[in-house]
């Protein structure tokens, strides 16, 4: 159970970190996302959205090594957020 929440918590995030994506490309409008995310910098954020979602799988399928993956998000994710922090 413990690992199927785990799971599900690490898809949220990184379909939270697609919104910056969708939001620099102009695919969606999010009042959420306030200030404007440039064109680069977006796609660091569909690729930690990536990354989250490739973390879920390699750990949904119990494979040793998820938690690499996994740290590059969360560091990325990191950064991203304090940069876009209001």
């Amino acid at each position: 159970m413990v690992r199927l929440v785990f799971t599900v918590l690490i898809v949220v995030h990184g379909f939270i970190h697609a919104f910056g994506f969708l939001k620099a490309f102009g695919l969606v409008h999010f009042e959420g996302l306030t200030g404007s995310i440039a064109k680069p910098v977006g796609a660091i954020w569909g690729m930690t959205a990536c990354l989250f979602l490739l973390t879920a799988v390699l750990f949904g399928l119990k494979m040793d090594w998820w938690w690499i993956s996994g740290f590059i998000s969360f560091v990325i994710s990191q950064a991203l957020i304090v940069s876009y922090w209001q």
